[in-house]
């Protein structure tokens, strides 16, 4: 996986991308979105950008995620740094 991480789970897509710093590779993938659990769309697209940069998450160093529910404000566009 790349050091940098964004997603955004919209209404019927979740798309990620993602970057890896020391090797210049990005990744960009788009998997449909599961409303009964987010997660899972957001881990399928996170494992097929995974098997294009393979690296390991603890080397993630920010990860930033989009939500469109109403419910989920509070959590939308917020960045983390790891580490």
């Amino acid at each position: 996986m790349a050091e940098l991480v964004g997603v955004d789970v919209g209404g019927t897509f979740t798309d990620v991308i993602a970057h890896n710093t020391v090797s210049g590779r990005t990744c960009i993938h788009k998997v449909p979105t599961t409303p009964h659990d987010p997660s899972v769309g957001v881990l399928e697209a996170l494992r097929s950008c995974a098997k294009e940069i393979p690296s390991s998450l603890r080397k993630l160093i920010r990860f930033f995620m989009g939500l469109p529910s109403p419910r989920m404000q509070s959590s939308s566009t917020k960045a983390v740094e790891a580490g």
